[in-house]
């Protein structure tokens, strides 16, 4: 499936995203894909239906997830030119 395949995509590229300005843009591009195609009912498997689902929350928590970890490597840092000094 064509539409099936294209949000996945989109999904696939959100996930992989490290840089944080890009990947507001492609959580949205993908979460609007996503939101359309929950609407579009017609089209769907039970599966897809499933991973859409899935799909959804999982995008809206990749913001928070690199923000921590941007945190976290901030704060290890700083730790360890702490310990050197």
């Amino acid at each position: 499936m064509a539409g099936d395949s294209h949000w996945r995509q989109l999904c696939q590229l959100a996930f992989l995203e490290s840089d944080p300005a890009q990947l507001r843009i492609r959580v949205a591009e993908a979460r609007d894909v996503v939101l359309n195609r929950i609407e579009d009912c017609s089209s769907k498997s039970d599966s897809e239906r499933a991973a859409l689902r899935t799909a959804s929350p999982m995008l809206d928590s990749l913001p928070l997830r690199v923000r921590t970890s941007v945190s976290l490597l901030v704060f290890n840092v700083k730790n360890d030119l702490k310990s050197e000094s």
